[in-house]
């Protein structure tokens, strides 16, 4: 290729970009979609403990995650997906679970009892409380946990059954006396259920609930794939392909629970 008109000072072209660049100007910034940020929040559950969490708000009717860590983590482990999710509109409620993070209460590292990792599930409800609190409707509201967080989402989701659907990232049939079997065996709404095929004892609770169907026919999703445990199955390229399935789900999900558009009536 010849560098003939590349080379040399062009005075045609250099007046064509002068103009192009006038135009631009007096254009303004290419438009973007406003993408909105997480806010710090707080409430108090029923048993007087004070819940720290980032709220963001949902778009076009789309469906908002209550998100449960798991044990010894905090909300923060939940940003680079709720990043994903604030794209597609979904919102988000990232709470500490009680003696986590910010949140008021024995620090966990003192949890003694299996009472103590139940009374978690007391967050959830009053996560949910806040939210109807302020105009979201228990129907757009879902519940996911990762790890014991897993557990307490599927349990919470149980509790309301105005919810549409779970997500649980490395549930075990039994974490510190969190125990799922009975809840999934009742539970009829679409479930996503992810776990590593390394994490042995997450994977293990993933067969042992699908084996329980016997036969009965059940909205769960069940992936086996990715690496890491709880929320770090959302993270890093290996990671990708789940998180892109579990974007898909999500916005299905949504489009399903969405009532029907109301027809105009002409009167003839």
């Amino acid at each position: 290729m010849s560098g003939e008109g590349f080379s040399g000072y062009n005075p045609g072209m250099n007046t064509l970009w002068t103009l192009l660049a006038a135009a631009a100007f007096a254009a303004g910034p290419a438009k973007t979609e406003s993408v909105p940020s997480s806010r710090g929040v707080s409430f108090q559950t029923g048993d007087g403990l004070r819940i720290e969490a980032d709220y963001l708000p949902a778009r076009g009717g789309k469906p908002v995650l209550v998100l449960l860590h798991g044990v010894g983590a905090s909300r923060r482990e939940w940003d680079p997906f709720v990043g994903e999710l604030a794209k597609k509109g979904f919102g988000a409620l990232q709470v500490d679970a009680r003696g986590h993070g910010g949140s008021g209460g024995p620090r966990s590292e003192a949890f003694r009892s299996e009472a103590d990792w139940r009374a978690l599930g007391a967050d959830l409800d009053a996560a949910l409380l806040w939210l109807k609190g302020r105009g979201v409707p228990e129907a757009r509201v879902a519940f996911m946990g990762a790890s014991i967080g897993a557990n307490h989402a599927l349990l919470a989701a149980a509790r309301h059954p105005g919810t549409p659907f779970a997500v649980l990232l490395s549930p075990g049939l039994d974490y510190r006396g969190v125990r799922v079997e009975e809840a999934y065996r009742r539970f009829e709404r679409p479930l996503f259920v992810a776990a590593a095929p390394e994490d042995a004892y997450a994977m293990g609770s993933c067969r042992t609930l699908a084996a329980g169907d016997g036969g009965k026919p059940r909205a769960a999703r069940f992936v086996a794939g990715g690496s890491g445990h709880g929320a770090g199955l959302l993270s890093g390229e290996v990671n990708r392909p789940l998180v892109e399935e579990l974007l898909r789900w999500l916005s299905e999900r949504a489009a399903s629970s969405r009532p029907p558009a109301r027809r105009s009536s002409s009167v003839p």
